[in-house]
């Protein structure tokens, strides 16, 4: 596949690219979904020609890392998975998250735009741009918008494409947040110590680094909503995320989007707790019924 001109990729084009460089691997080693992380010999880093290693990568590493080959790298491009990942949900997401590290990394055109056009967030817009294509080996983005068209968007779409995408939750409110026509923001909250290795805002008092809390795992925000939210951001005790943690029962009301400056920005919020995680959709702007986007089908 040739790349885009520097001149026409956008940060749109830009996710789109990621999804068909993903969507042209499926199709070379016929994926059907669901997909799911299968070992050091998975057929789509074997087709891609890259090493897996599973390892224990520390308290204070990630839970997977893509490296490139080169001078005292490995001859291979090499995904690390940890084997302390325990949940199949972030397993999957993780390993996924690293393939498409190979694919950006191999991309002129992606290539072009990071250095050009997110120089100045090099390492945050990588990271989105991988997120993006996890979701689309895990969730692919074409079904999930079929979905939101006959049912309207709602946070509880999770709940019912894990039925169909079962082998990463993550991945499906990445995508339920990449595909929506409205801004939003999407979180998965969990509750436990925050990772070490992200704990990286010297600001953040040492009771916040050593106990249990409520944080964003991972954070979405939709196309046209321009801001980003941000990961492993800790969620006040009165904030609605906690009273649906606590409560296990879906709420709705007016809510802090939780970005990482604390910025302070109410918009109307919907979650639910489910399978031990909170999922939550911030509306920014109202998001449009069935009826509606069928007018523009």
């Amino acid at each position: 596949m040739k790349s885009m001109p520097l001149s026409t990729l956008t940060e749109r084009e830009a996710k789109e690219r990621v999804i068909a460089l993903v969507q042209g691997v499926k199709n070379a080693v016929g994926a059907k979904s669901p997909l799911c992380y299968q070992g050091v010999d998975d057929p789509i880093t074997r087709h891609l020609e890259i090493t897996v290693v599973e390892q224990n990568q520390g308290s204070d590493a990630s839970e997977g890392m893509y490296v490139r080959p080169g001078q005292n790298s490995p001859e291979r491009p090499t995904i690390i998975v940890d084997t302390r990942v325990s949940d199949p949900d972030r397993l999957n997401f993780t390993f996924f998250h690293e393939v498409a590290h190979r694919l950006v990394g191999e991309d002129t055109g992606l290539l072009e735009y990071l250095n050009e056009r997110a120089y100045a967030n090099y390492d945050q817009v990588l990271e989105k741009l991988c997120n993006v294509g996890a979701a689309e080996f895990l969730t692919p983005a074409d079904e999930v918008r079929a979905i939101i068209d006959e049912r309207g968007f709602s946070i509880s779409l999770i709940e019912e494409l894990d039925q169909l995408y079962a082998a990463s939750k993550p991945a499906i409110a990445i995508q339920l947040a990449q595909c929506a026509l409205h801004e939003c923001v999407v979180v998965v909250c969990e509750y436990g110590k925050l990772p070490s290795v992200k704990v990286d805002n010297p600001l953040l008092p040492d009771s916040v680094r050593t106990t249990n809390c409520l944080f964003t795992s991972y954070a979405s925000c939709s196309p046209s909503f321009r801001k980003s939210a941000g990961r492993y951001v800790t969620i006040p005790r009165d904030h609605l995320l906690w009273a649906i943690y606590e409560s296990r029962s879906p709420k709705a009301g007016m809510a802090n989007i939780p970005f990482r400056s604390g910025t302070v920005w109410p918009v109307r919020c919907e979650g639910f707790f489910y399978l031990g995680k909170v999922y939550a959709a911030f509306n920014v702007t109202e998001p449009p019924s069935p009826w509606q986007m069928s007018l523009f089908g």
